[in-house]
């Protein structure tokens, strides 16, 4: 658990619980008080107590500040221009991205009744304004009385003056209005974007560092403390005491074009795969169908139903742009130690679009590639800020501006994470390094003040609360002091985009086609779920502006003397990044997790993903099955030559549609295994009579195995007898060690017909009695896979299996239900070294050829064909 201290600049209290602003207040209602009695007034005593009852409501407390503070607040809201707008440039043009001419804007801003009508004397000065108009008087009186002069020429008369008196009006509304409109540039912090940063009035230079969130619930406490405080708050105890640090948080949808890319690239490698004779044309069409429905479901979440999800920043300041290149290198060093992702917006392009997603959400991003690098700053402000007491319209959204007053005494890890991810919101946290001496000194009077205040206070609650800000202060003291720990103050601002609000006002028709969230009583709904969290928000009544100028990506903190000291540690405890989403560029898209779709590309291999096996466990009826058939048409549609072992006949279908395969292995009537034929490597095939041998004496190894499986009751010395005789039957059809594999047909191969007759000719040569009785138990054994054997259909011939298509299933239903446990372990076994040697094929292919064609194997069900006294 990390310490959030209490405050560390404590008012002064010259009474219980009267500060010094309280005295003043009192002090002057008291002498106007003296002022009104000693006066002539004739209702001064009415006077006098309206005085009164006012200075008591400036004194009284609603919350932590007096009624006066507020009024304070009022006054400067008046004070201030509450209508801004964006100067209307070519950038703002295009980011309407409707192909709307100058004119058409200028309507929606500052419509007029007949835009080629214009004010005669617009240009002119007041003076000559007036000496015109009565010169215009006079000509149009002589028209008026004229009569020469036809009705026509009257009433023109009459329009024109009545259009020049609406005119007027205009102009002295206009006027009136004046001090309440300036343009958005007077409010808005940065100036330009260049060389990767971000300017601020050529005072100071800002750079941005993208992170990408991680799983934090799995890391140990170890890996917790480190990323956290060896990382994230070396950083903050890195930073310059001038400026501010921001943690930002905005909401922005995800940009799936590299996604698409990939899409459409597969379907190039379809066929390419179809033009090599690797996929038929039945097959090609019903993987083009398969990749098409995942097209357009990627058009989709790229420019209809965009997916909104957070996004986090960190912003570094610095007057001096090599120092800044500096620090933020060594930032993105410390956080990638971390365990986390980072990378820097390096593009002025990427600049623009962030610092126009942290006001904004409903835009074409893409729309950055037709504007001018010089417009970019214009392009990136919001287009129309309308302060109001308690909200803030932000292109025509309502927004309610919010800012952390409490903290909660003790937090854990990632304590912010829950409720800085809330959806519809933005929050920047501004930290500002304190000088420690300053720091130390002004706790120090704090202590002494909290001190005083707890000796005088006889109210209990009053004595917990000052004993619990004691303490926490007086810990803080001793973590600046020996711990050699920086203290930061600390702002919280969160911009509440509120789309309900929004509709009910004018611009209903501008929310249905927004991305913002649609929830009711947002504002309720954001101040409650940070209060569960044990921080009180401020509303900001009267004072929106400065919360909007805080919201803003740049080093000045508006309410900096407001804010709250917190140790640099405590800090990085914030770690706002811990929900993490699989998003793998050309993965197959699985669900979703909290709206936000998860692509997984199976293939793909980094630290933590070091091979693509994968288990699919679940209760029945969990969707097991499901799952699997949509992940094996999405691997299909890839290109992927698949091969599946079934035991329950689940996959004939599937097979059907993507005009696979189908093998039952229960009988040779789809395709045989022969055990004897030697599956080659793809060295063997190509090197012909210069292949060293490995396949064929890999091979007598294997089948050692394989009589393993189906001779379960033979002892060792037979066993070994029999790898004799194999060798043997061999030799007779004359394969040896130098024999070019890849010149043999299936027929060429022994069977267990001529296993049986070597063990028979051995048995009919040999007068040794021990030898004749194992050959006797061998051709016993022999004879059931032989003719005439109860098994000698399933292996008894020239092996007939041929996989061309890319889906095949070995149908195992009817060999299980058998029963026959002793066959089926080794028909698998058969299976499974037929699938392999294709593996490796397909790897020497791929390598080869520089193709990247994949192999899936999918066992399902597999717990029906493990057995337990023979795991291989």
């Amino acid at each position: 658990m990390r310490l959030i201290p209490g405050k560390t600049k404590v008012k002064i209290e010259l009474f219980k619980g009267i500060t010094l602003g309280d005295v003043i207040v009192g002090g002057v209602t008291l002498a106007l008080i003296a002022l009104i009695s000693l006066s002539t007034f004739k209702f001064k005593i009415p006077i006098v107590a309206i005085t009164f009852v006012i200075g008591g409501i400036l004194v009284f407390r609603l919350d932590e500040d007096p009624t006066y503070v507020l009024v304070i607040h009022w006054l400067r809201y008046l004070s201030y221009p509450r209508r801004y707008w964006r100067f209307l440039s070519d950038a703002h043009l295009l980011s309407k991205g409707q192909g709307a001419t100058p004119g058409e804007l200028l309507e929606e801003y500052f419509p007029k009744e007949d835009e080629n009508e214009k004010d005669p004397f617009a240009d002119l000065s007041p003076s000559e304004r007036k000496k015109a108009e009565k010169e215009l008087f006079k000509e149009e009186n002589k028209i008026l009385k004229s009569k020469t002069a036809t009705d026509e020429e009257k009433n023109a008369v009459w329009i024109a003056r009545a259009k020049r008196s609406a005119f007027k009006k205009k102009q002295k509304e206009d006027a009136k209005d004046e001090a309440h409109e300036e343009f958005i540039e007077d409010v808005m912090p940065f100036t330009g974007i260049a060389d990767g940063c971000i300017e601020y009035n050529g005072k100071y230079y800002g750079a941005v560092i993208e992170i990408d969130p991680v799983e934090f619930r799995f890391f140990s406490e170890f890996r917790r403390n480190s990323a956290i405080e060896e990382c994230f708050g070396k950083v903050l105890r890195s930073l310059r005491e001038e400026y501010a640090f921001n943690i930002v948080k905005i909401e922005r949808p995800m940009i799936y074009d590299k996604y698409l890319d990939k899409e459409y690239n597969k379907l190039d490698d379809l066929k390419k795969s179809y033009e090599n004779g690797l996929l038929s044309e039945n097959e090609l069409k019903a993987r083009v169908e398969v990749q098409y429905d995942r097209i357009n479901a990627l058009r989709d979440i790229c420019f209809d139903n965009k997916v909104i999800q957070p996004f986090y920043y960190v912003v570094l300041y610095n007057s001096d742009k090599r120092q800044l290149q500096v620090e933020v290198g060594n930032a993105i060093q410390s956080f990638t130690q971390g365990e986390l992702t980072v990378r820097r917006l390096t593009e002025d392009k990427e600049l623009a679009i962030f610092l126009k997603y942290t006001n904004t959400l409903d835009f074409e991003e893409r729309d950055i590639d037709k504007i001018k690098p010089e417009d970019y700053v214009a392009w990136a402000m919001p287009e129309s800020v309308k302060i109001s007491t308690r909200t803030a319209v932000i292109n025509k959204i309502v927004t309610h501006q919010l800012r952390v007053a409490t903290f909660p005494t003790v937090v854990g890890d990632a304590w912010l994470a829950g409720v800085m991810s809330i959806p519809g919101t933005k929050v920047v946290v501004k930290a500002t390094p304190m000088d420690r001496s300053k720091a130390i000194r002004s706790i120090d009077r704090s202590l002494s003040e909290l001190r005083g205040q707890y000796n005088a206070t006889t109210l209990d609650s009053k004595m917990l609360e000052l004993e619990e800000h004691i303490e926490t202060l007086s810990a803080l003291l001793v973590t600046l002091q020996q711990d050699n720990e920086n203290l930061l103050t600390v702002n919280i601002y969160i911009s509440v985009y509120d789309s309900v609000k929004t509709a009910e006002g004018t611009d209903s028709e501008y929310v249905k086609s927004s991305y913002l969230p649609i929830i009711a009583d947002m504002k309720k709904i954001v101040r409650r779920s940070w209060q569960e969290s044990g921080m009180r928000l401020n509303p900001m009544d009267f004072d929106q502006m400065q919360a909007f100028i805080g919201s803003q990506v740049s080093a000045y903190d508006p309410c900096l003397k407001e804010g709250r000291g917190i140790p640099a540690n405590t800090i990085a405890a914030m770690y706002p990044w811990i929900y993490a989403n699989i998003s793998d560029p050309g993965g197959i898209r699985m669900g979703e997790t909290d709206g936000v779709p998860v692509f997984i590309d199976f293939f793909r291999r980094d630290s933590e993903r070091i091979n693509s096996n994968m288990v699919i466990i679940g209760k029945s009826g969990s969707g097991k099955s499901y799952g699997t058939k949509s992940l094996l048409v999405n691997m299909a549609s890839e290109d992927a030559k698949i091969f599946i072992l079934d035991p329950e006949n689940e996959y004939t279908e599937l097979a059907h549609n993507l005009d696979g395969k189908i093998i039952n292995v229960g009988n040779a009537q789809q395709g045989r295994l022969n055990p004897f034929h030697i599956i080659t490597a793809l060295e063997d095939d190509e090197e012909g009579d210069e292949s060293s041998g490995d396949s064929y004496s890999t091979h007598l190894q294997f089948l050692e195995e394989f009589f393993k499986q189906i001779l379960p009751d033979i002892d060792s010395e037979a066993l070994e007898y029999l790898n004799t005789l194999v060798e043997r039957t061999y030799t007779n059809k004359g394969i040896t060690l130098e024999t070019d594999l890849s010149a043999l047909k299936p027929s060429d191969y022994p069977i267990f017909d001529d296993l049986y007759d070597v063990v028979l000719e051995e048995f009919q040569r040999t007068n040794n009695e021990y030898l004749r009785t194992m050959l006797q138990t061998l051709m016993n054994y022999v004879s059931k896979f032989a003719t005439g054997g109860r098994n000698s259909n399933i292996w008894n011939g020239p092996s007939s299996v041929t996989t061309d298509e890319n889906f095949t299933v070995f149908n195992f239903q009817s060999l299980l239900s058998n029963r026959n446990q002793t066959v089926a372990n080794a028909q698998m076994l058969l299976v499974l070294k037929y699938i392999d040697n294709e593996i490796i094929k397909n790897r020497e292919y791929n390598r080869k050829y520089g193709l990247n064609r994949r192999i899936v194997v999918v066992i399902d069900e597999a717990h029906v064909f493990i057995d337990a006294k023979y795991p291989v």
